[in-house]
């Protein structure tokens, strides 16, 4: 998150069961004009809504399937493959 960056804390705790193990939101934020230039550098996400965690965890990001979607990228477990849309 930028520097100065106040999450809007949540009026009920959310715990999430992730492969990283159980973590505890401690607020929420909106990223505004998101753009993942390793995918296209002309695509750009107007907003998305995101849990912040103030907890350690070995990742800096976890993308949700709400974003994955959003974004057009498709994991095949099966295959081991992303897809970009």
């Amino acid at each position: 998150m930028p520097r100065g960056t106040k999450p809007k804390k949540l009026s009920t705790a959310k715990t999430l069961e992730m492969l990283a193990g159980n973590i505890a939101a401690a607020g929420a934020i909106t990223i505004r004009d998101i753009t993942l230039p390793e995918f296209d550098t002309n695509r750009r996400i107007e907003e998305q809504k995101a849990l912040v965690f103030d907890a350690p965890c070995r990742y800096d990001i976890i993308f949700g399937t709400d974003f994955l979607t959003k974004v057009g990228i498709n994991i095949n477990y099966e295959t081991g493959f992303v897809f970009y849309l």
